[in-house]
This record gives C-alpha cells, sequence and structure tokens, in this order.
C-alpha cells in the first residue's frame, strides 16, 4: 500500500489558515492510545468504513457539475464522452482512501469526549500538523493533511475533479468538529474499483514517535484511574508530558 518512490505529504488544497504549528488532537479510548504508543503506529479507517453513510459520497450536485466538466473536456479535445456514474464515482471515494480523524478543538471541549471517546478512561492525543504529516515512515503516494470543508446537505457547485476532494468534504451538521483529516492514499491511481474493494476498513502505518507531543487526560476521570492512566503511559513512555486539562467555563 506504499509507495517509497512518492513525494511528502502534501497540504489539501481545504486548508486556508492551517499552519504547521496547528495544534491537533485525536480523541482515543486508552487501550487505543497504549496499543499506538506500544506498536508506533497510527491507526487509518477507509473513507467508507465510517458511521456517516455520507463519507465520500458524490452529491446530485456535484455529479451534475462534473457531468457538464466531462463534456466540456470531451468538446474540447475531440474525446469520445464518457458520463460519470454516481457508483464508479462513489466507489472511488469510499474505498480510494483511508483517514486518520484529528480536531483543532482542545480537551476542554467536553463535546469532542462525549461524541467520541465517551468513557472516562479515554485520553487525547496531542500533536501539531507539521510534525504529524512529517512523521510517516513509509509515505504512500497521494497523502495530504487539511482541514475539513463543511457544506450544506445540498451539495456544492463545482465539480470535484479529484476523487481525494469528497474525502476532504463532510455536510455542515458535523462542523462543530473542526476536524483536520489525514489523508493516505490506498493506490497512486486509484482507478480500478474491483481492486479497491479488496482492501480492509482499517490499517496502520508505522510512525515516528516524534509526532506525538504530549496526551490529555479526560477532565473528569476519578483520582484513583487518573493515577493509573498516567503510570500505564509513563510505563511506556516515560518522557510524554501528560496534561490534565480542566472543564472549559461557559
Amino acid at each position: 500500500m506504499s509507495n517509497k518512490d512518492s513525494l511528502a505529504v502534501q497540504i489539501h488544497d481545504y486548508s486556508i489558515g492551517l499552519d504547521l504549528n496547528t495544534t491537533i488532537w485525536r480523541y482515543v479510548s486508552l487501550d487505543a492510545f497504549l496499543t499506538t504508543l506500544h506498536s508506533s503506529k497510527l491507526r487509518f479507517t477507509r473513507i467508507g468504513a465510517f458511521d456517516d453513510e455520507f463519507e465520500g459520497a458524490e452529491d446530485s450536485a456535484s455529479l451534475k457539475a462534473l457531468e457538464e466538466d466531462a463534456r466540456s473536456f470531451s468538446n474540447q479535445f475531440n474525446e469520445p464522452y464518457f458520463p460519470p456514474i454516481s457508483d464508479f464515482t462513489n466507489t472511488l471515494n469510499k474505498y480510494g482512501g483511508y483517514a486518520s480523524c484529528w480536531t483543532t478543538n482542545s480537551p476542554t471541549d467536553m463535546v469532542m469526549w462525549r461524541s467520541y471517546a465517551p468513557a472516562l478512561s479515554s485520553v487525547a492525543m496531542r500533536s501539531s500538523v507539521g510534525n504529524l504529516m512529517n512523521s510517516l515512515i513509509d509515505i504512500p503516494g497521494q497523502s495530504s493533511i487539511g482541514l475539513i470543508k463543511y457544506k450544506p446537505a445540498r451539495g456544492i457547485n463545482r465539480a470535484n475533479l479529484h476523487y481525494q476532494d469528497k474525502c476532504f468534504e463532510k455536510f455542515d451538521a458535523y462542523s462543530y468538529e473542526n476536524e483536520v483529516r489525514f489523508f493516505i492514499s490506498l493506490v497512486n491511481e486509484p482507478r480500478r474499483p474491483e481492486q479497491l474493494l479488496q482492501y480492509p476498513d482499517h490499517h496502520s502505518e508505522l510512525m515516528d514517535k516524534k509526532y506525538l507531543e504530549g496526551v490529555a487526560i479526560h477532565p473528569l476521570v476519578s483520582g484513583d484511574t487518573r493515577l493509573a492512566i498516567k503510570a500505564a503511559i509513563a510505563a511506556l513512555e516515560p518522557s510524554l508530558s501528560i496534561e490534565e486539562p480542566a472543564i472549559a467555563e461557559r
């Protein structure tokens, strides 16, 4: 799945205001975090395997715009016209890549804990855009990191000429997430859906641990459990900074 001859991880177009020093967080269970520390691997999830059925899905407005662009291309270059097929396009979107989801929302934000790491033993991994994107040991082709573009359910008035754009779009009902997505492609040119269907829902990439700048403990965890969590983390990574955030005032 990797390509040692590929370019470095790119900043995606949907990333105005995002810079290499931006602090980002990933909310996970304690078990998942300890596994990450022990293995030095970061887990990525296939776009089509997320709970949100609209992940990577083409909307009618985008398909119409894509069809118009295909006709324009056909006329301009005197090439045969091939109408875009929604099933084909959606297959490319949903099976064409994996994502590791992060957020700019700090661990004082209880909405993120309740939504993505409800157990009081959960933690929030801290990194920065620059450290995360430069820590892949073996960079897969067409890898990128960027902000999610939140759009209304009615779609957008432009075509997505690259399947990867759809992997950075979600409906605006999720805008509270302020998601930063780390995306890796399965293949350099994912135009063969019959092959993409063979890939599993999850994939782990070996990482240089420098991306992990710290970890935050759940604000509501009890004293004894808090001590046990800190001890478990210190046993695997003694030098890792452990933060104990207080709940943000409203």
